[in-house]
């Protein structure tokens, strides 16, 4: 896994193989991450959006860390 861009206490794009893997910190008291795959059209924003996208994408995953569970890996 190499590690493509780190904004430290915020998120971090990891690219595993063909994936590419957001890590988010979470959480205010307890401090947490939340890693997702980006979906086909998540990496199609930050391919055009570049990294502007991922800090609006890790935005929504820290306001709202449940919606993202279910994609947790």
């Amino acid at each position: 896994m190499k590690e493509l861009l780190r904004s430290d206490y915020n998120y971090m794009l990891y690219q595993d193989g063909p994936r590419l893997l957001l890590s988010v910190a979470c959480g205010t008291v307890a401090v947490f991450d939340i890693t997702i795959a980006l979906t086909a059209q998540e990496t199609k924003y930050f391919q055009t959006q570049g990294e502007e996208f991922l800090v609006y994408l890790a935005g929504k995953v820290q306001y709202n860390p449940e919606n993202y569970l279910e994609r947790r890996i």
